[in-house]
This record gives C-alpha cells, structure tokens and sequence, in this order.
C-alpha cells in the first residue's frame, strides 16, 4: 500500500479524479481500494489463468473532467472464458433460500454502500425479498463494527432463522446496558 500512497500525490488531478470516482474520503482509503482490487484481480487471474479485467463498454463518470479521463483512460478485454468464469462462478443471483441479513458501514471505501442497494434490487426482482433484511451501523471504514453491533446483528438473524422474527432494515438496533 505505501508504493500506491506515495505515487498518489505525483499527479494532483488524477488523485482527485480517482477520489471522486470512488467516492473515497482519504487518499489512503483510495490507496487501500486500489491494493484490495489489484489483489482481487490477480487472484482470480491466477485461478481462471487469464484477463479478468474488461473496460472497454464502461464509461467513467463522477470526477471533475469525464471527457478527458475517458479519453486517457486505458482499455482492457477479458477473455471470454474468464468471463464464462465469472458469470458461472462469481455473478450474484440474488435467489436467497434462506434469511440473510446484510450488514453494512455508512462509509465503506472498499464496498460502497449503495453496492448493497443494487444487491437489493436484483434480490427483490428475483422474488427473494422476504428473505432478505439490509441493516447499517454508523461508521467509516471496511466492516468496521463493534462487538456489540455484531452480536446483535447476529441475534436478529438467529431470531429471524429460528423463530421466525424478521429484523427491521435500518440501523442495527443495540441494546442499552
């Protein structure tokens, strides 16, 4: 991470393109997103022993000059097994058989909370919607929760599982002591 971190501010304008684009508050949490995703795709190269990456349909937006990122933007071709791949292997359904509670931090700058949404979406276009319950805790970074908001997301899916007692979206309720 600290290569990623020092070659950040050697160009001031694609730091705050790369920023925006990710929704990113710190240039460390980009540098960190950068190192988990570079690490993500390698690992399934390695597996599916080719490209992974495909960019050439995706246009970039959010920055503060969409025109010529797109234009300097490099492109990549996934092979088309790596794709077969990933569509068979890696590809959310969102058929749920089972209660599944989603927990998610208000900031996260490896998952964006609004991933969930579109997780959300696909469950309920699939007809899964009653199994499926999306909560948050107020907090920033990467499944950064207490020990008591993680007990008691755990107790609300056990009770969901076991008794029947679906939890309410929202803010996962923790108990005053």
């Amino acid at each position: 991470m600290d290569t990623v971190l020092k070659a950040l501010p050697g160009n001031p304008t694609g730091l705050a393109e790369l920023m925006a684009i990710n929704e990113v508050k710190t240039k460390e949490d980009l540098a960190w997103g950068v190192v988990f995703a570079t690490y993500i795709q390698r690992d399934l190269e390695e597996k599916i022993g080719a490209p992974v990456m495909d960019n050439r349909n995706f246009i970039y937006t959010g920055g503060p000059d969409d025109n010529a990122l797109n234009d300097g933007v490099k492109r990549y071709t996934a092979n088309d097994s790596a794709l077969g791949y990933l569509k068979s292997w890696y590809t959310p359904t969102g058929i749920l058989l089972k209660p599944t509670l989603a927990v998610h931090t208000t900031y996260d700058p490896i998952i964006p909370a609004d991933s969930v949404r579109v997780y959300a979406d696909l469950v309920q276009r699939n007809g899964s919607g009653g199994n499926f319950v999306q909560q948050y805790v107020k907090a920033d970074g990467h499944c950064h929760f207490s020990d008591a908001e993680t007990i008691a997301a755990l107790d609300e899916l056990i009770q969901w599982k076991h008794n029947g007692v679906r939890p309410d979206g929202g803010v996962v309720p923790v108990k005053a002591k």
